[in-house]
């Protein structure tokens, strides 16, 4: 009996003796409130954030409960980091996340305390477009700017991507419909394809602007005529390139030259030169058709290498550049004789014609229904809304003769007239 009482104490003794270098495995301690948005839109990812402390400084990962039966869980980090998890949720209401975290040997943290987060219906901001100078230099730093509306009124900002590889970054948030601008400057002589996209304060972003090409060239280049250029020049791309630099002028020809100034073509040949000048600047359709009216009624179709597709005659000059629908099918035009035309861009026939009450001096420009919105030069000043088979939609008078082109935004037109400036609904 003392034996086995003597072996006994011998064994409790080895334990208490080893027994500090075997300490137990601790849990991580409670995880922080996880930070981020509390009000958020459905289906916009938002991140959140938290952190712990191991008690064995052991590595921990942590397990975000998003409240929707949905968990994530992040990768390994030492104790003390700061864990960054993102989700979007996929239907309205509200919900509780909570966080875990885990040692390397398995050990649970209890859980966080929970942050409420009201999930709600919003709207993306509307797509923006970039604006800023078609042309520049290296080693000069150019400003680009877009404006940023959002249907809810919800602060705005925005990414500009620049066509070089670098990594876009967000600017601060704006209100809705103020302007904001990025900075940029190119090292290589090349064309490039700026995009910008817009975000809300609840996380939607916006559709991806089209692509605004930006020319860097080291060297200028200046071309000479016989007669001035009154028209604004477009641009002929291909797969997001620039391969033509498209301006009529008053000597009665189009130019067409490449990004490094060298002439391309000429449209007319000489031997069928008219003399008819171009005041009205070109349109290019997505096939690289330029659209361009004279100053004797007559609308020329160029293909994208100076040769001719078609004409179409109209009764008096054109002074109002024409503008293309977004499939390409149907060009529209306002003529001097007081007729907005429908014309066909597959053959030059026309689709259908509006008789104004004056002539008809700026640009139509197309709704993303389609619609077709122009002024007159009148005394009463009508902005007309056409659909696109040519019925009237809507006649708005500003009192005032109609000379500059409308401007779209969303559902919203935007017109000058006299010393008045105008908005309305399409």
């Amino acid at each position: 009996m003392k034996h086995k009482a003597f072996i006994l104490f011998l064994i409790i003794g080895v334990c208490l003796l080893f027994a500090p270098g075997c300490k137990k495995n601790k849990p991580p301690d409670k995880p922080d409130k996880p930070a981020g948005r509390t009000t958020v839109a459905k289906n916009a990812p938002n991140e959140y954030t938290t952190k712990a402390h191991d008690p064995n400084n052991d590595e921990i990962r942590y397990i975000f409960d998003w409240g929707d039966n949905k968990t994530d869980t992040t990768d390994y980090l030492p104790s003390d980091s700061i864990a960054k998890a993102t989700h979007a949720w996929a239907d309205t209401g509200t919900y509780e996340v909570k966080v875990r975290a885990q040692d390397a040997k398995g050990a649970l943290s209890n859980p966080s305390d929970g942050l409420e987060v009201k999930v709600v219906v919003n709207q993306p901001p509307n797509k923006p477009s970039v604006i800023g100078l078609p042309f520049g230099q290296p080693n000069i730093r150019y400003t680009f700017k877009t404006v940023v509306t959002d249907p809810e009124g919800d602060s705005v900002r925005a990414k500009f991507f620049w066509g070089d590889g670098r990594t876009p970054t967000w600017t601060n948030y704006y209100r809705s419909g103020d302007t904001i601008q990025d900075t940029i400057t190119y090292t290589t002589e090349d064309t490039f394809m700026i995009k910008v996209i817009a975000q809300d304060n609840f996380g939607n972003i916006s559709d991806t602007s089209s692509p605004f090409t930006f020319i860097v060239s080291a060297g200028a280049w200046s071309y000479i005529t016989n007669e001035e250029f009154i028209s604004s020049p477009a641009l002929i791309t291909d797969a997001n390139r620039v391969t033509g630099i498209v301006i009529g002028c008053s000597d009665g020809y189009v130019y067409c030259f490449d990004t490094l100034g060298n002439k391309k073509w000429t449209y007319p040949d000489t031997a069928n030169w008219t003399g008819a000048s171009f005041y009205s600047s070109p349109c290019i359709g997505p096939d690289g058709t330029v659209y361009i009216g004279d100053e004797e009624g007559k609308l020329h179709a160029i293909n994208p290498n100076g040769t001719l597709k078609w004409t179409f005659l109209a009764s008096n000059d054109f002074n109002s550049s024409p503008a293309i629908n977004a499939t390409g099918d149907r060009i529209y035009i306002g003529c001097s004789n007081d007729t907005l035309y429908a014309i066909n861009t597959a053959d030059g026939s026309p689709a259908w014609k509006y008789p104004a009450s004056a002539e008809i001096s700026s640009s139509p420009v197309i709704a993303n229904d389609g619609a077709i919105i122009f002024g007159e030069e009148s005394d009463s000043g009508n902005v007309y809304i056409l659909n696109p088979d040519g019925s009237l939609r809507h006649k708005f008078s500003a009192l005032a003769p109609i000379v500059s082109s409308p401007a779209i935004s969303g559902s919203k037109i935007y017109f000058a007239a006299d010393t008045l400036f105008y908005a309305l609904d399409t």
